[in-house]
């Protein structure tokens, strides 16, 4: 009999670290863009590929969805969430005056100092590398206020402009120079300067967001 409780021992404790597992590896396929906007993520195609069941796959669209990355599909299951154009229009304000927050909280020294630091990478060729190295920009400016709460907010919306992000690579061009543009450190004036330049893609995204948004829903027709 105490054999026995020990195998169910055994069998029961590496559960939770299996749904752990297989929540982190969809949250990477997201960011690496595998989904498909408008599609039904098949979980059961998921499940094959991590030999799991599909409860730990469910169990982790449900932590998605709770992070406004996914949200139910009409006919079951559930698809990326992606905003309207509306709602993009308020996320693009939102995130434009949350970064401004941030450089006001940061030091001169410090903004000069991390963006030295990230301007020496260079810009990645492929859409997805370079919506990863704006993320990465903008997580780095955050992290120059040392403050925590900033850093995580960023991160999550980072996450829920990914595809939002893959559309705008689509549609503006040259957006290798316009993100060159955007990371070069600012030599002088640097609060005023790199606002006005922080500013400057946010509104430009605000300009376009009805053509970016139909970019989200489908092929362009133009």
């Amino acid at each position: 009999m105490a054999n026995s409780s020990r195998r169910c021992r055994l069998t029961v404790a590496p559960e939770p670290a299996n749904h752990e597992r297989i929540y982190r590896a969809i949250k990477a396929d997201y960011l690496d863009g595998r989904f498909v906007v408008g599609q039904r993520i098949d979980m059961t195609l998921i499940a094959d590929r991590h030999r799991v069941s599909l409860t730990p796959v469910r169990d982790a669209m449900h932590r998605l969805a709770g992070e406004s990355l996914v949200e139910a599909h009409i006919d079951g299951g559930f698809r990326l969430l992606v905003p309207d154009r509306e709602r993009l229009f308020h996320f693009y304000a939102w995130h434009a005056h949350h970064i401004q927050s941030a450089v006001n909280a940061s030091t001169e020294d410090a903004l000069v100092r991390t963006m030295s630091d990230f301007s020496g990478n260079p810009i990645p060729s492929n859409d997805l590398l370079r919506v990863h190295h704006v993320g990465a920009f903008f997580q780095t400016l955050v992290a120059a206020t040392g403050n925590l709460e900033f850093a995580a907010v960023v991160e999550r919306s980072n996450e829920r402009l990914a595809y939002v992000r893959l559309a705008e690579m689509a549609y503006f061009r040259r957006a290798d120079r316009e993100i060159a543009q955007l990371v070069n450190p600012v030599a002088n004036n640097v609060h005023l300067n790199l606002r006005r330049r922080l500013w400057s893609y946010h509104r430009r995204r605000i300009e376009h967001v009805a053509a970016i948004s139909a970019r989200l829903s489908g092929p362009s027709t133009d």
